[in-house]
């Protein structure tokens, strides 16, 4: 069958997907605030999923809470099912290259964890958003939060554009 662009531009975009989320997940910024303290004045405070930190001091969490432990299962099962995507989306590219027609069977599994890998993610993402935001706490949403979300969203399309170019 010869080479086909489709399945690297999948690849492309999952790769470029799993590395935004991968970042998201291991940077303490998912959420920041400027905290006045009486005498001493602000201080600069984010909180990630791992760890916290003040001015630029972190901290890793001594105790978790169970929705933290939930938001920390999902991210992860995220990132493994979005490389999971990848793979497959690298096989089926792989396959191309050796003039090798790729089965259905791989698309449909670079889709389905894409699927997963997107829902797990958001279940993590909103989780923490309800949980940070309740109580009106003066948290605002860092970059980290953002990359998670971006890279979900890319995923889900890589997962999309990997199950069109297995056909």
């Amino acid at each position: 069958m010869g080479f086909k662009l489709v399945p690297l531009i999948a690849f492309g975009v999952l790769g470029l997907g799993n590395l935004l989320h991968i970042v998201g997940l291991a940077t303490p910024e998912w959420v920041t605030a400027d905290i006045s303290v009486p005498f001493l004045g602000s201080t600069d405070t984010t909180r990630g999923l791992w760890e916290g930190c003040i001015d630029g001091e972190c901290d890793s969490y001594d105790k978790k809470t169970d929705w933290l432990k939930a938001c920390q299962a999902m991210a992860i099962l995220g990132m493994l099912a979005g490389l999971v995507a990848a793979l497959m989306a690298g096989v089926v590219f792989v396959m191309g290259l050796m003039k090798k027609d790729s089965t259905q069977a791989i698309g449909i599994i670079a889709l389905l964890s894409a699927i997963s890998s997107f829902i797990m993610i958001l279940i993590c993402v909103i989780v923490f958003a309800v949980k940070m935001k309740e109580g009106d706490s003066g948290w605002d949403f860092g970059y980290s939060f953002g990359l998670s979300i971006a890279g979900a969203l890319l995923i889900a399309i890589g997962g999309g554009i990997a199950f069109g170019g297995s056909r």
